[in-house]
């Protein structure tokens, strides 16, 4: 049968807008799969612009690098994304956004021909809508937690912005310091706040078991609030970090 191989592929890249104003930023979300027999380290997905919608790997622009680390055989990481301004895009205009796995081809796959996302495309457009999604405070039940206890942590988000701001969720994540990085550090749940309207404030709790923390040592719960929408500031997303030690 051959020798084993990894097989990396990408999910549909998933934008809620096509549209994207000025002033404002876009999330992209996108699923990376290994349906390969061996595991793949240092695994990387790309993010590119293209004029038209075939890609084109030496014509098209690079705009950014997402690194998942070791996918292993049979895994798929959920949820991944990029965030775009209109700023990185301005100077280029209206296009098509792809995203490739292994776009540097250290991997020997199975299947080198699905590597490749479909085009999406894109729009500018001059006018903003000023949606603003802050995370206002972050805070628990207890900064202790022993064998049998819960933690509830309580995340308070608002929408700062002139119009409404869409399927705004809060993920928790626990941190071995006091500062965010999304990519290492460990996501515990995801709070779910629906859509807010402009100036609405939104209180909702997450529930945390002593077996959830326990195997992660001493640390830090962060929490980071972002929309589906489009955002004018993603420098008020993220919360401060709250230390909890582990009995």
């Amino acid at each position: 049968g051959g020798p084993y191989q990894s097989d990396l592929r990408l999910s549909e890249l998933r934008v809620l807008d096509s549209s994207l104003e000025d002033g404002q930023s876009l999330k992209i979300k996108f699923d990376a799969i290994n349906s390969g027999d061996i595991n793949a380290r240092s695994v990387e997905t790309t993010l590119y612009w293209s004029t038209d919608n075939s890609f084109d790997a030496d014509l098209d622009t690079i705009l950014q690098t997402d690194a998942h680390g070791t996918l292993s055989a049979g895994e798929t990481d959920l949820n991944e994304r990029f965030v775009v301004s209109y700023d990185d895009l301005e100077h280029l205009g209206n296009g098509y956004l792809f995203a490739k796995i292994d776009a540097s081809g250290e991997h020997r796959e199975s299947d080198e021909n699905n590597n490749v996302t479909a085009a999406v495309a894109l729009e500018l457009v001059g006018d903003p809508e000023d949606a603003d999604v802050r995370m206002i405070s972050l805070s628990v039940s207890q900064d202790t937690i022993d064998e049998g206890d819960r933690i509830k942590v309580f995340a308070t988000v608002d929408n700062d912005g002139t119009t409404e701001a869409e399927e705004v969720e809060t993920f928790v994540y626990w941190s071995s310091d006091n500062t965010l990085d999304d990519q290492a550090d460990s996501l515990l749940g995801v709070i779910n706040h629906q859509d807010l309207k402009a100036g609405e404030v939104e209180i909702d709790d997450l529930r945390l078991n002593y077996g959830d923390l326990a195997p992660l040592g001493d640390g830090f719960l962060i929490a980071l609030a972002i929309s589906e929408g489009t955002d004018t500031d993603l420098g008020n997303n993220t919360s401060v970090a709250l230390e909890i030690d582990i009995l």
